[in-house]
């Protein structure tokens, strides 16, 4: 449910009818605890798990399609890199468990996995599995 009405505001947005845009992502973020920033790009067939629950996502963060993303997630800045290539990428088919914490501007290869309160401030390649705080691959696809 989350992600329809992410889709809408995001449409609005797009649209240059940022007020609309804005309405709906406080729906997102009283509803369901979700902060979605206006103008993330996210992709076809993400799942937000628990309804999007805590997740937080940067206004400039890129998400591939057919990601999972679990509760209390952050994708977001470091505080460092303002610049537009300061967010995550998470590229097509990442799995993001409970918890994790994705800063910087990193970039996360496809089919990887990210465990559950994994801190991730690097660049994950593809198809791992990272885990821990801070993240260290643990095996390869």
């Amino acid at each position: 449910m989350v992600i329809r009405f992410y889709r809408v505001g995001d449409f609005f947005y797009k649209k240059n009818m940022r007020f609309l845009a804005k309405i709906f992502w406080v729906i997102n973020r009283v509803l369901f605890s979700c902060d979605i920033g206006i103008g993330a790009c996210i992709g076809k067939n993400v799942g937000f798990y628990h309804n999007g629950l805590g997740v937080v996502v940067h206004p400039r963060a890129k998400i591939g399609e057919g990601c999972s993303v679990y509760q209390n997630v952050t994708i977001g800045g470091n505080g460092k890199e303002q610049s537009k290539n300061g967010v995550p990428v998470v590229a097509e088919n990442v799995f993001i468990g409970a918890g994790s914490v994705l800063m910087g501007p990193i970039k996360i290869g496809e089919n990887s996995i990210i465990g559950a309160n994994s801190v991730i401030n690097s660049n994950v390649p593809p198809g791992s599995v990272v885990a821990g705080n801070p993240a260290k691959i643990v095996a390869k696809k």
